[in-house]
């Protein structure tokens, strides 16, 4: 037999084999026809999302109506939301609801007597408080940690893949780009397809209009001839490797309206093992479930969160989980904890609100990864491993990140371990 032949049967043999499962996958529609009520049908949306979520976790059987006139405490559930200014305030800190007798009006929200508070727009919350003259809510606690479903590999007793991990653990390995740069070219993507993963999972922008002012080729040949090329030739080494594409912003082939997918090759027939997934995506790795965004969700809540810890004795869930921690796990706990892949409303960005379906984030996943302009890092978020990549807008210095996922019998509890590497240094 041929010995490169017998090599790549040799390699094939000893590889796990790899389910992925899409869970939330968005395919590029009409986005260009946004209607009016779309936003005010997405809030909606989000309040019917989160309201059932706080009652069982408030032991509460209904709301009262944000405009509610009574000098008596009661619960109300809200949108945060700001008016008359570009950035939340005090003085700026409203809250909106549609599901109920509210009738879309803005009530203020007078924090003065909260000792400890996180608010962002388009934050969920509940709030217990009076409103005496029906247009001004005084309230008395805040709450915005509801119940959450999420998924349940690590606590997989059953363990139906074990299978899939007769040759050891599934290594899976997170990449962002930019891959190019005019000196370099496309160094840092060569660097990284000379390593073997089980999956590797390949984060935009692929094509954006730096490479595009150098290249003749349209946007569509400069992808085909120059990533995906690599890529099929990456995948011939083992027959059960998987790549997973995941476009960026950045990339000019998007139409540019959250969520983003890939709008061409429709007619091209591709390797079963390359995936080309939208931005965000939900989708399983066997058990583990993953989600995935290249857009900045966390440099934009953190830069506009309106922020209050001063001392208070009293402790509640709220007060547990976001001041007790450094501002990174703060953020983190509200992205998780909203239940969206974009919990700020409106967002500075363009966002099509009518498919609110593929911005949920329904099911809490095991591994939530993101590409960042804050700093890389590796938070347990409830029973969320939240990762950021990192936005690194050269190849020169890249970071990846490998996850190595284990089975249930081999993993004394713990079922994955994460590395954040250099590309070039290696460590």
């Amino acid at each position: 037999m041929d010995e490169k032949m017998f090599n790549i049967l040799k390699k094939n043999k000893f590889r796990n084999n790899i389910e992925i499962r899409p869970v939330k996958i968005y395919k590029e529609e009409n986005l260009f026809y946004l209607k009016s009520s779309d936003k005010q049908n997405y809030v909606k949306h989000r309040l019917n999302q989160m309201k059932e979520s706080f009652k069982e976790v408030l032991n509460i059987t209904e709301f009262h109506s944000i405009n509610h006139q009574s000098h008596v405490s009661f619960y109300t559930i809200g949108m945060v939301l700001i008016h008359t200014s570009t950035k939340l305030t005090n003085d700026s800190l409203y809250v909106v609801s549609n599901i109920d007798d509210s009738n879309d009006v803005l009530v203020k929200l007078n924090v003065k007597y909260l000792k400890k508070y996180s608010f962002f727009p388009g934050q969920i919350i509940v709030i217990f408080g009076k409103n005496p003259n029906g247009n001004e809510i005084i309230a008395e606690e805040i709450h915005c940690i509801p119940t959450i479903s999420y998924s349940s590999a690590v606590e997989d007793e059953e363990n139906l893949y074990s299978k899939n991990y007769e040759n050891g653990p599934i290594s899976v390995c997170c990449f962002s780009g930019p891959f190019w740069n005019e000196s370099t070219k496309f160094e840092s993507l060569d660097l990284i397809l000379e390593k073997i993963y089980d999956v590797l999972i390949l984060f935009g922008p692929f094509v954006d209009s730096k490479m595009t002012a150098k290249y003749e080729s349209s946007p569509q040949e400069i992808f085909t001839d120059e990533i995906l090329v690599r890529i099929e030739k990456y995948v011939r080494k083992g027959m059960n490797l998987k790549v997973i594409l995941i476009p960026h912003p950045e990339d000019v082939f998007t139409v540019g309206i959250f969520p983003h997918s890939f709008t061409f090759l429709n007619d091209k027939k591709l390797d079963d093992r390359i995936l080309m997934f939208s931005n965000p995506s939900l989708f399983y790795v066997n058990e583990f479930l993953f989600g995935l965004s290249t857009s900045d969700i966390l440099l934009s809540l953190s830069s506009e969160e309106l922020f209050c810890n001063q001392e208070n004795e009293k402790a509640d869930k709220c007060s547990d989980m976001l001041f007790c921690n450094d501002r990174i796990s703060r953020i983190c706990h509200h992205l998780i904890y909203q239940k969206s892949f974009v919990p700020v409303f409106p967002s500075k960005s363009p966002i099509c609100y009518e498919k609110h379906n593929y911005l949920d984030m329904d099911v809490s996943p095991d591994f939530l990864i993101q590409c960042s302009k804050l700093i890389t890092f590796e938070k347990q978020i409830g029973p969320t491993v939240v990762c950021n990549i990192g936005s690194q807008s050269t190849p020169d210095n890249k970071h990846y990140i490998e996850i190595s996922l284990k089975s249930a019998k081999e993993s004394n509890g713990k079922r994955y371990d994460i590395s954040f590497l250099n590309l070039k240094n290696k460590s």
